[in-house]
């Protein structure tokens, strides 16, 4: 039994989709299974050095008005009659709008296959059956929608073995990490529509230096979705219970997980452990008994690292309970050094920061150290505490050096060299404005322009401005 059709989309590279099943005697269909093909497209000139990646799924399970986990859908046209919906499209918060994309859940998890091309090559690395959610929060509103891609035994694997993202590697830096129960399509959030790879980036400079905190690896790719070309993705690992046991080598039925404030993987009962951090904001950390139970609480050296970078690249979308995760152990087993019951950190959602839209809150000369001493309760107690500056202002200081402008410039061009060649055709696809615009670097859009130039300055900001004032918050 044969499906065969292609995608219309004019001016654009189209995917042949063949899906075939087996008629058995007694009339059942049994499994489909669907194969991509490229013909007449020359995929490693036209998307050079990047992997392609193919999702099949029945359409409905994208546009169906009740059930489409792509379109507004019936969501939208019960909200957009609220008197919620007034305010929220009069100010254009679309963050806040509701529509069937911005649901989340099992529930609003597709039936899909998923195929991986690698660099140019005619047959599929991956070919299997996976599950899809729509991916992200604002950018969910974007017309390229990211995607989350689970693996299970329902679906016909439980974990897909292959490496997937050829730079993730375990905290020891040497073992490879070559499966993977999820994993993301990022459309790169805040920068959909400007540098893809903002976020990318950061990760990749916080990995490089060896800071205490955990970091997602990524590499570019272009998505065909049913055939049709869907632009440029962040191909990248995903924060899990999975991620962190692979990572770290510990139990993943031992893990509690804690992103935005909300319990992310464990048991409700894991709740108190997250409770018993968030008291610490109400304590003295100037008593030493106190300052002990904090430092068997959390491993204080994560922590200083991760406000270290988060008030480095001035993060402007990130408070005590948005864009933020945390991890640890149930149960402490100390055979190793993370399974020891201790908090730790890790970076997540970094693009609105480092210069992005021109905004206020992210030009090089923004204070965010007074915005994080502001909105993050505990850091701001554990201000307090004389290790804990003189650690904060070390790490920083470090950083100037570490991330200075030559180390990060080197790395703003090898992302270049990745994605800039991709970027007219994503363009064209979403109608976006892609011009290359001249500056004092040369070549290029306002985006890298303002990126480039917040490193350029942020060091001498750092250490001129905002470490004083670290050194003076314990007299407050």
């Amino acid at each position: 039994m044969l499906d065969c059709y292609s995608m219309q989309s004019e001016g654009f590279p189209l995917a042949v989709i063949l899906k075939a099943a087996v008629l058995m005697p007694d009339g059942t269909i049994g499994p489909i299974k669907a194969r991509t093909f490229f013909p007449g497209i020359d995929l490693a000139s036209l998307f050079p050095g990047t992997a392609v990646v193919s999702i099949i799924t029945a359409p409905e399970n994208l546009l169906d008005y009740e059930t489409g986990i792509m379109c507004r859908g019936r969501i939208y046209d019960e909200w957009v009659e609220t008197e919620e919906s007034v305010s929220i499209l009069q100010n254009h918060e679309y963050w806040h709008v509701r529509a069937n994309y911005m649901e989340s859940g099992s529930a609003w998890e597709r039936l899909a296959s998923i195929e991986i091309f690698e660099y140019g090559e005619e047959k599929p690395s991956v070919s299997e059956n996976c599950g899809i959610r729509i991916h992200g929060a604002a950018s969910r509103q974007y017309a390229q929608k990211g995607f989350n891609v689970y693996f299970r035994e329902a679906y016909g694997k439980k974990r897909l073995d292959y490496r997937v993202i050829p730079e993730a590697t375990d905290q020891t830096g040497f073992a490879e990490i070559s499966t993977y129960k999820s994993f993301s399509l990022d459309n790169g959030g805040n920068g959909t529509e400007l540098l893809k790879y903002r976020d990318p980036l950061l990760h990749t400079l916080a990995a490089m230096t060896g800071l205490r905190v955990s970091t997602y690896a990524s590499r570019p790719a272009v998505l065909f979705l049913n055939g049709e070309y869907w632009g440029v993705y962040l191909l990248q690992e995903k924060y899990s219970g999975q991620f962190f046991a692979d990572h770290y080598g510990v139990e993943k039925g031992n893990l509690i997980v804690f992103k935005e404030g909300k319990l992310d993987e464990g048991t409700e009962e894991d709740v108190a452990y997250y409770g018993e951090y968030l008291r610490f904001a109400g304590k003295d950390m100037t008593d030493p008994q106190v300052w002990e139970a904090f430092e068997q609480c959390v491993d204080v050296s994560s922590m200083v690292d991760y406000y270290a970078y988060e008030i480095f690249i001035g993060n402007a979308d990130w408070f005590e309970n948005k864009n933020t995760s945390m991890w640890r152990v149930r149960v402490p087993e100390n055979t190793n050094e993370w399974d020891d019951g201790r908090w730790r950190f890790n970076l997540y959602d970094l693009e609105f920061s480092a210069g992005i839209y021109s905004h206020e809150l992210t030009k090089p000369d923004h204070d965010s150290f007074a915005v994080a001493k502001d909105m993050h309760t505990v850091f701001c107690a554990a201000l307090r505490n004389d290790t804990f500056r003189k650690m904060l202002t070390e790490r920083l200081t470090w950083l100037c050096t570490a991330l200075s402008y030559d180390v990060v410039s080197a790395q703003i061009d090898r992302y270049d060299e990745e994605y800039l060649p991709l970027a007219a055709l994503n363009a064209s696809r979403f109608n976006l404005k892609y011009k290359v615009e001249s500056s004092e670097y040369g070549e290029m859009t306002k985006d890298e322009y303002n990126l480039r130039r917040f490193f350029e300055n942020r060091g001498d900001f750092i250490l001129n401005r905002i470490i004083p004032e670290i050194e003076a918050a314990g007299q407050d």
